[in-house]
């Protein structure tokens, strides 16, 4: 390098945007040192991102004060507004940041606090003509009471939000170009959520909803519902009214899915009721299902049967123990229920957070001897269960209908694979 030569002051213009894009609010700030070129450069970043915790900000003030002598000495366009923080105590705080943001063309605001108690943020936000991603958690919204709607809109974030059920569907609503919705936790009062967005295509819901209900033809091609539990409610009484025939509906508005996860108590919410053996109209863009369990539960077991039977075109089907539950003793159903027809189309199988119990096997057994295009199954024992050989040797022993099944097993860090070791290769049980 020649001596005098100041390569990073001739640096081009959007190389250096692009250096302090990537560095943490605080550090593109001492960036200024550098050089006299420098000296002003962080003052006109078009994003601001501001991560915050504890040890960098051992109190809310200091973050504050940092956020608002950025914004003011702020030259130029924002177009990204992310702050991130463990406890911001101060709404005022928040709502003067709105105030100051609404003068600029901002298309993402990300606002996410975790202080378990939910903030009033300003209705101001709700104008921002330019929005494309909102993303909040910890607040109380309420739309200004002439909302226009969020026309730019393309993804909406809400987490531990508290609205009412009005507000929030009038959010979603007015919101025409809503691709991606991602709802979690919201207040329990809301028991039914009617969804009226004609081109979402991707939404993942969890909380405690009675009902969901997707009001108008829509292009969701990925869902993702974790229905649970009120925390008074008993666990055996779970929304008594959600059927399957809630579940035949739910897919019936649901005709282009091709991923569908049941997380949390959702998979025993839809088996509450009489289930049938094949829903009246199969869902044929479906590839890719993935179920929390309770393998014990046959009412469980029989809406998963039913749901194979249902989506013809099928690939890859994943299931997880759900860990809180108490598992059901499953009796001698699997010695009495026999399959009147293979499922063809399954080539993956995963099993996630398994324990080793004679439910599990007994529902692994019965997908070997009716997947005859199985490719490859996927079994991960639960970190602190202690199972030993005996399992595994059980496991590669099963019976199946397809001669090219890749066994893999995965336990505390360990992986045995069926095409690669050999059995002398396992290690002894402890």
């Amino acid at each position: 390098m020649e001596e005098g030569v100041d390569r990073i002051s001739d640096l081009p213009a959007h190389i250096m945007d692009q250096i302090l894009l990537l560095l943490p609010m605080k550090e593109a700030a001492r960036t200024s040192i550098l050089s006299t070129k420098w000296r002003y450069k962080w003052a006109s970043i078009p994003e601001l991102v501001f991560y915050g915790d504890m040890e960098c900000y051992p109190y809310d003030r200091l973050l504050i004060d940092i956020v608002d002598h950025v914004l003011r000495s702020h030259v130029g366009p924002i177009v990204k507004f992310k702050i991130c923080h463990e406890d911001i105590y101060d709404s005022r705080a928040v709502n003067r940041w709105i105030r100051c943001l609404s003068r600029m063309p901002l298309k993402e605001f990300i606002f996410y606090n975790v202080n378990w108690k939910a903030r009033k943020i300003s209705t101001r936000l709700f104008e921002f003509r330019n929005l494309v991603h909102l993303q909040l958690t910890w607040c109380i919204i309420k739309l200004p009471a002439r909302f226009k709607g969020l026309k730019k809109l393309e993804s909406l974030d809400l987490s531990n939000v508290s609205s009412t059920q009005d507000q929030i569907e009038k959010l979603i609503s007015s919101s025409p170009r809503l691709t991606v919705l991602r709802l979690w936790h919201l207040e329990d009062n809301i028991e039914c959520l009617n969804i009226c967005a004609p081109n979402l295509q991707s939404i993942d819901i969890r909380s405690s909803y009675e009902d969901i209900n997707f009001q108008t033809p829509n292009r969701l091609v990925s869902v993702e519902v974790g229905l649970y539990r009120p925390e008074n409610q008993p666990f055996m009484k779970l929304r008594p009214n959600v059927s399957s025939k809630s579940l035949c509906r739910f897919l019936l508005d649901l005709r282009l899915v091709k991923t569908l996860k049941f997380k949390n108590s959702t998979l025993k919410c839809f088996s509450d009721c009489y289930i049938p053996e094949k829903l009246p109209e199969p869902s044929v863009h479906l590839k890719h299902l993935s179920l929390g369990i309770d393998f014990g539960n046959s009412k469980e077991i029989l809406t998963v049967v039913c749901l194979l039977r249902s989506c013809p075109n099928l690939e890859e089907v994943e299931f997880s123990a759900r860990c809180w539950d108490v598992h059901h003793t499953i009796g001698s159903f699997w010695e009495e229920y026999c399959s009147p027809e293979p499922f063809k189309q399954v080539k993956f199988l995963y099993f996630e957070n398994t324990k080793g119990t004679e439910a599990e096997l007994g529902l692994i057994k019965f997908l070997l001897l009716n997947l005859p295009t199985l490719e490859r199954i996927k079994v991960v024992v639960s970190y602190f269960e202690k199972v030993g050989r005996e399992y595994l040797e059980e496991l590669i022993e099963l019976p199946r209908a397809s001669p090219q099944v890749r066994f893999i097993y995965e336990h505390s860090g360990w992986t045995f694979d069926h095409l690669l070791f050999s059995d002398e290769e396992l290690p002894e049980a402890e």
